[in-house]
């Protein structure tokens, strides 16, 4: 009898114990993007490579990730006030910013805001009343905000928002 009793007592522990995780699934660290953008006289097309950062800096603010950019943008731009006007910029480019995951009934958030701050060196070649010119125009600032769907674990990004030197863009990618 002695025997049956602790029989039930640990069948019913042990059939009781279920591992419950409070962690977040985590998004894929690495991502490599190609972006267009437009926005009316100035379009725009590039590259970028985006890393998001182990949560040290931000480790109190649990819906925040940090994430780093390097990216090289041309930009094309057609001018028609005091005669034709045509620019190419390329733009490469670092930024910082963070990731913003909202709350989500399930445990797998795909859908994030994010926004980037950084610098880029402008490099302006292009044609003016007729008469040519190469310069380098120096450091600008950057910046780009926007939706970011990337669910954890998954290979597919999308991002679609607004900035500079993107503009209004749009963005597919992969990360791994």
């Amino acid at each position: 009898m002695r025997f049956l009793v602790i029989f039930l007592l640990m069948s019913s522990l042990s059939l009781g114990q279920n591992k419950v995780t409070s962690e977040k699934p985590i998004l894929n660290r690495n991502i490599i993007s190609g972006n267009i953008g437009s926005f009316i006289i100035a379009h725009n097309a590039g590259i970028t490579y985006d890393r998001i950062l182990p949560n040290f800096l931000l480790k109190k603010y649990k819906k925040l990730q940090s994430v780093f950019s390097l990216s090289l943008n041309g930009h094309y731009t057609e001018y028609y006030f005091y005669g034709k006007t045509l620019e190419r910029v390329i733009i490469p480019y670092a930024s910082y910013g963070v990731i913003y995951t909202p709350n989500n009934q399930k445990n797998e958030n795909k859908n994030h805001l994010e926004m980037n701050f950084g610098l880029g060196l402008a490099y302006n070649t292009g044609s003016s009343d007729g008469s040519n010119y190469d310069e380098t125009s120096g450091i600008k600032p950057v910046f780009r905000f926007g939706y970011r769907y990337q669910a954890p674990q998954k290979g597919f990004v999308f991002k679609v928002g607004m900035g500079a030197p993107e503009l209004f863009h749009l963005g597919f990618g992969i990360s791994f």
